[in-house]
């Protein structure tokens, strides 16, 4: 929806952007667009109703010290790979770059890990009677949690990690409550992350979020549209199926160098970055990425049938919400946290940056049994016996 407030400020304020024209037929398909993929989610999503309180969960002292201690391991790392170069000032950009291997770690650490075991935290702190130790550990983690997004240098992390307990703490208000807390909790949050990173008052770092979230979030599906008006040659869509596999393993797999510009056809992002915005050799070395949304890479693939995607995004959305409520009233938070995680975390950013076959990609695979796994190991392993 943010990227259509931005095609549409820049349609009624005439703005002149290096992606191209906005004009009225855009605005028209990218709301059919999103109305049909918001009917069927809702159609889908509204099977179960959350019912309070919870089923709480068992051990939940034991619960939150298990999880400080990953924290506490996952700063480590974090701080390792990441923390000390962007306080030394090294472009965030730059260092995505150059994680090399160890990216696919650091990602799954600050997209997954970390808003899963928060998620849970607040779970099992609602499960206790909630003792000064209790709190005392509980605030702590948020405190850890908060390190690591620091570290990363991306003002959008610290909103990522808090959005699924966020979530989980609206569960069971009405629509327009959610609505009244959900969004300026979550601008506050992002506008507070936006003022510490990039050393702007709030003011400034609350209209730089919002110019980033509604215009720079269209830039990439407004050039999509200008650059391929019936969609892209099949020749050149089927590429992006290669982004199952990620820049490495594609790179083998096509033969191509990942920094080439016959590679950029496996990401549609990079691509967009390379023909329209005025930085072709960040597009190239992938230190700069412009936004393209889920109906820019529907247009870039099916053209004017666009509708097909719409209909696909709709019912796996829907799908996925359904599964995460039906888990959460049995009390089987594994599963429910992976769920919600998966939704908030891979189906949301697809939503906005497009990329649908990283809803299984080997990484999003590999991301999401790790987190299983380590939720799974927090919640049901005995403690060891000395």
């Amino acid at each position: 929806i943010l990227p259509l407030i931005g095609e549409i400020y820049i349609f009624s304020t005439d703005i002149s952007l290096a992606a191209g024209e906005v004009n009225f037929e855009l605005l028209v398909h990218n709301s059919i667009f999103i109305i049909t993929v918001l009917s069927l989610f809702f159609i889908i999503s509204s099977k179960y109703d959350i019912k309070l309180p919870l089923i709480p969960i068992d051990y939940p002292q034991r619960t939150l010290i298990r999880i400080l201690i990953c924290l506490f391991l996952s700063n480590i790392v974090i701080f390792a790979l990441i923390g000390r170069l962007t306080i030394s000032g090294v472009n965030t950009g730059d260092i995505r770059s150059n994680l090399g291997g160890f990216g696919i770690l650091t990602t799954w650490i600050v997209q997954f890990l970390t808003p899963a075991l928060l998620t849970l935290n607040y779970l099992s702190y609602n499960s206790t009677n909630k003792n000064y130790h209790i709190k005392s550990i509980y605030y702590i983690n948020w405190i850890l949690s908060i390190f690591i997004a620091i570290f990363t240098g991306y003002k959008s992390a610290i909103a990522m990690m808090v959005l699924p307990t966020l979530t989980i703490i609206l569960l069971g208000k009405s629509i327009p409550w959610k609505f009244f807390i959900y969004i300026p909790l979550l601008l506050f949050v992002i506008t507070l992350s936006t003022s510490m990173i990039k050393g702007l008052n709030l003011n400034d770092a609350y209209l730089f979020a919002l110019h980033r979230s509604t215009v720079m979030t269209a830039f990439g599906t407004i050039g999509v549209w200008n650059v391929y008006p019936e969609g892209a040659p099949l020749n050149k869509s089927i590429m992006l199926t290669f982004g199952l596999f990620g820049n490495n393993i594609a790179s083998a797999l096509t033969g191509l160098h990942e920094n080439s510009i016959d590679f950029l056809d496996t990401n549609l992002s990079r691509l967009i970055t390379y023909k329209v915005y005025p930085n072709a050799s960040g597009a190239l070395n992938n230190t700069v990425n412009v936004t393209v949304t889920n109906f820019g890479e529907a247009f870039y693939m099916l053209g004017k049938y666009y509708i097909i995607y719409a209909i696909f995004a709709g019912i796996i959305s829907g799908v996925i919400i359904k599964n995460f409520k039906r888990k959460i009233l049995i009390g089987n938070y594994n599963q429910a946290i992976c769920y919600l995680i998966y939704f908030l975390l891979v189906i949301l950013p697809w939503f906005n940056s497009g990329n649908i076959f990283k809803l299984i990609s080997l990484p999003t695979i590999i991301w999401m049994i790790c987190t299983f796994t380590v939720i799974h190991i927090i919640l049901h392993n005995k403690p060891f016996k000395r």
